[in-house]
């Protein structure tokens, strides 16, 4: 069964938050036949079949970021794949502002995270002890790191080096990345039906310099108030969520459309 779900964090007093729902965001994780091409462009069969986790949340706030954010998950023997779709108003052709989204740093694990870019925090033994950080910017730059706990931002140890592959592409109004990751860099093979990982998927948008993520964040996405979970399985249905604009204590509408090739 699909779950989905959010923290309720107390305006007053973040240390006292209580969650919404009863548990923490999940998306099933379905197998894919043929991998994406990782092009950037959502186009591919698997993301057809994939659900697509939408509506991120501003960090230290309960609100919707400004601009959607979606992203998918599939896997097959031996990869990880995710894709972000990304609104952003700036790179609309009307607008004439293009210039204005941050895109320049191109060494590998350089300052990334001051451009526009899009990251995964993995926790495949889902214990919190050690997370793998993979970070994206507009150019397809890669940030990898390998995050201890209890701190995960200070820990941060570059060294940890994937073989990611990545696809960006750039369109009007919005811009999307594809991402896959080995599971022999992340210490696991390929997850069996029913696996369960912890997951924080984030994006920075710097040109307004809002920080979001699909599970909620009160201090920033190295501090997770709770992590999101991906659930493997041979097969996943093809659905877009749509959440309410804010989380609101008693009671929240969540509907589901479905996909279609």
């Amino acid at each position: 069964d699909l779950v989905l779900c959010s923290e309720d964090r107390a305006e007053d007093d973040p240390e006292a938050a209580q969650p919404l729902l009863p548990d923490a965001p999940t998306v099933q994780v379905g197998r894919c036949a043929q991998p994406p091409a990782l092009d950037g462009k959502p186009d591919d069969a698997c993301w057809r079949e994939a659900i697509v986790c939408t509506d991120f949340l501003r960090v230290r706030s309960r609100d919707r970021a400004e601009q959607n954010t979606s992203v998918r998950f599939c896997y097959d023997d031996t990869r990880l794949y995710a894709l972000f779709e990304c609104e952003e108003s700036i790179l609309g052709v009307a607008q004439q502002r293009r210039h204005e989204f941050r895109a320049s740093e191109k060494t590998r694990d350089g300052r990334v995270y001051k451009d526009s870019a899009c990251l995964l925090l993995l926790d495949p033994a889902g214990d919190g002890k050690q997370l793998y950080e993979v970070g994206v910017n507009g150019l397809g730059t890669v940030l990898d790191a390998l995050c201890e706990a209890p701190s995960y931002w200070t820990s941060r140890d570059l060294g940890w080096t994937a073989d990611v592959k990545t696809g960006v592409q750039t369109g009007d109004g919005t811009w999307s990345v594809e991402l896959s990751i080995p599971f022999e860099a992340l210490g696991t093979a390929a997850p069996k039906p029913g696996t369960s990982w912890q997951v924080v998927p984030g994006r920075i948008a710097a040109a307004r310099k809002e920080s979001s993520s699909w599970s909620a964040s009160d201090v920033g996405f190295h501090a997770p108030g709770q992590m999101g979970r991906l659930v493997f399985a041979d097969a996943a249905p093809g659905l877009a969520l749509r959440t309410p604009a804010r989380w609101q204590s008693g009671g929240n509408a969540v509907t589901a459309e479905v996909m279609t090739a």
